[in-house]
């Protein structure tokens, strides 16, 4: 059992899948077929998260059965899908009162039945807005029925899978609002940096990677940006300060900015703001400071013009990728244009390596997100 429980909390963690959680599960209670699903009272459909013992077939028809109208588990659900429930045959039956209630029904007649599937234990581990999600372990006919001691070791079982499946939903859905923040940060048109409260850069995306790399106002040096220039350098030391370790950050309202001086290209805006962070007990990472970078001239140019620049592309480049948009292939814009393939060829690992992207379909795909992100 104790094994059991640590491989509960090792799934919930993501360190393992539930699989193993479920081969556990089936050596402790010897049991025909494991299931673990979400199911969906509105929609009348399941999803699984771990099947053993269940052809694709079966399951496919789970839920077509599961939904009928004689099923004593559907008819009594509100009782019996509830956490700390278990169920069991005999459970059912002293429930309703009616120990042959489940062996009329077509659920057991047309699912169970043919598997060759007679004996129960179940439980619901998590209920939310008409979805409630299920452990059912099945026995075949031939077998006994779960005995009181198992009954009572699921049931300690359960309690702990409860909180395992709670925690392990919290964390998926923190991890689904980090990915979706990471995607909006990394495809941004502006430029952005993450410090630290040391003023160390701690991540950049693509765009500001693109803005440090040519050294046009502002460069990357030993993890810190340092401007070009050396009174753009006192105005960036100034507007940091007050943001760094040892000062009060929560005092300061609106995003602070400087302009730096770009003789080539024209003034980069350069605005920063604390970052909002929740109170951390076991973490030891601290604030952060968010610098967003902005050329107002590519704001103003052209999208096209704009792109090009991002990607320093060369003329016959940025020609080339405005016609693979267009859905032209490399061989058809050679004899358009009188070039010869292998040329193109050049041009096109040129834009590969610019964009950071090795196929022809994932160039066009980013170009085109790019473009509209402009």
């Amino acid at each position: 059992m104790s094994s059991l429980i640590e491989e509960i909390y090792e799934a919930a963690l993501g360190a393992r899948g539930w699989g193993g959680v479920m081969a556990m599960m089936k050596e402790r209670f010897r049991s025909s077929a494991e299931t673990f699903y979400f199911l969906d009272f509105e929609a009348r459909r399941s999803r699984p998260v771990h099947l053993g013992g269940i052809t694709d077939d079966w399951y496919a028809s789970f839920a077509m059965k599961y939904f009928t109208k004689d099923n004593p588990w559907i008819t009594h659900t509100g009782a019996l899908h509830q956490p700390r429930v278990i169920r069991t045959n005999e459970r059912l039956a002293a429930y309703t009162q009616d120990p042959e209630i489940l062996y009329r029904s077509q659920y057991y007649n047309e699912w169970m039945r043919p598997q060759g599937l007679k004996y129960t234990i179940g439980n619901t581990l998590r209920t939310d807005s008409g979805t409630i999600v299920n452990m059912t372990l099945l026995r075949d006919a031939d077998a006994r029925t779960f005995q009181p001691a198992e009954v009572a070791a699921f049931e300690q079982l359960s309690r702990h899978l409860e909180r395992a499946l709670r925690v392990g939903v919290q964390l998926e859905s923190a991890t689904v609002e980090r990915d979706r923040f990471a995607a909006i940060f990394e495809q941004s048109a502006h430029g952005l940096v993450i410090l630290d409260m040391r003023g160390k850069v701690l991540h950049f995306n693509p765009a500001a990677r693109r803005l440090l790399e040519h050294r046009d106002g502002l460069a990357l040096s030993h993890n810190r940006l340092q401007a070009i220039n050396a009174d753009d350098q006192r105005q960036l030391d100034s507007l940091l300060r007050p943001f760094l370790r040892g000062h009060a950050v929560t005092a300061i309202g609106a995003p602070a900015g400087i302009v730096i001086r770009r003789p080539a290209t024209g003034p980069l805006l350069v605005n920063v703001a604390p970052l909002p962070q929740r109170r951390q007990l076991l973490l030891g990472s601290g604030p952060a400071i968010l610098m967003t970078m902005t050329d107002p001239a590519a704001a103003r140019m052209p999208k096209g013009q704009a792109l090009s620049l991002r990607y320093a592309l060369t003329a016959a480049e940025w020609r080339l990728a405005q016609r693979l948009i267009q859905g032209e292939s490399l061989r058809e814009i050679a004899a358009a244009d009188g070039l010869s393939y292998e040329t193109l060829r050049g041009y096109l690992k040129a834009l590969f390596q610019k964009t950071g992207t090795n196929r022809q379909a994932q160039l066009v795909a980013h170009l085109m997100r790019e473009s509209a992100s402009l």
